[in-house]
């Protein structure tokens, strides 16, 4: 029997009800964060133009968030896929007040049965399906991803507006809700990106030159017109260490112990 994941309930703000299979085809679909990266480092003014497009509609926007809220809330992401995700299977990020072997806050995202969408989870990012309506892309129960959806759910066409421009542009790009009560950006610190064989996690770290020469950039506020790698937000490993030896070698991400 297919099985039908219905995300009508506070997810989205327009009637839209895909399969877990049209799902998983449409997120394993996209680029490994290196290829995204190159495709808009080719189309860079373009991207440029796009994001201030998109900045605008939101601003302009009728929906209940100020100005100020709109700038640091959402934000404009490189569409990349962390792993595989199953026929029944979404992309979650939950908090952990200690992971790994550093025992520190972290966001952690990873393939889990759709039945977690029961535990209040709720979209935190789309992308632009074939036909440019929006698919959501991964999932969090964080309490401001909740909060924004409930406010945005009566304004069906804010989502719409966004994707169709994403859809027109032909970039690797989504549209996220950048806000985390759990884990709350701080100044002089921006969100990294390590991913591990069976999760990829999301620390808060001090922003420094090694992040800048040494990483991607997967996603910008709206506070800036145009993006740079000096005001993105979070930023994420494009090497891999080997953790069988003491060899550190170019590869697809940064896969790194939790």
């Amino acid at each position: 029997m297919l099985m039908i994941v219905s995300f009508l309930f506070a997810t989205l703000w327009n009637d839209v009800c895909i399969s877990s299979q049209t799902y998983a085809m449409v997120y394993n679909s996209q680029r490994e964060v290196e290829d995204a990266n190159k495709v808009l480092q080719t189309r860079w003014n373009e991207f440029c133009s796009v994001f201030s497009g998109i900045r605008d509609f939101v601003m302009g926007a009728d929906v209940p968030l100020s100005v100020e809220e709109r700038h640091k809330v959402f934000g404009i992401g490189l569409a990349h896929n962390h792993f595989q995700v199953g026929s029944n299977q979404i992309m979650r990020q939950v908090y952990a007040p200690t992971f790994g072997e550093e025992q520190t806050p972290a966001l952690v995202t990873q393939p889990q049965e759709a039945s977690c969408l029961e535990d209040g989870m709720m979209s935190a990012s789309w992308i632009p399906g074939p036909d440019g309506k929006p698919i959501p892309f991964e999932f969090s129960n964080d309490p401001a991803v909740q909060r924004i959806n409930a406010q945005l759910k009566a304004h069906q066409g804010f989502l719409e507006g966004v994707m169709q421009r994403i859809h027109a542009s032909g970039l690797p790009l989504s549209f996220m809700i950048l806000a985390r009560d759990t884990l709350s950006r701080e100044d002089g610190k921006v969100y990294l990106e390590k991913n591990g064989a069976n999760a990829s996690v999301v620390r808060l770290t001090l922003k420094d030159d090694a992040i800048l020469l040494k990483t991607i950039a997967t996603s910008w506020t709206l506070e800036e017109r145009i993006p740079t790698k000096q005001n993105a937000g979070c930023f994420c490993w494009s090497i891999w260490d080997d953790f069988r030896g003491t060899h550190v070698h170019t590869g697809r991400h940064r896969k790194l112990s939790n």
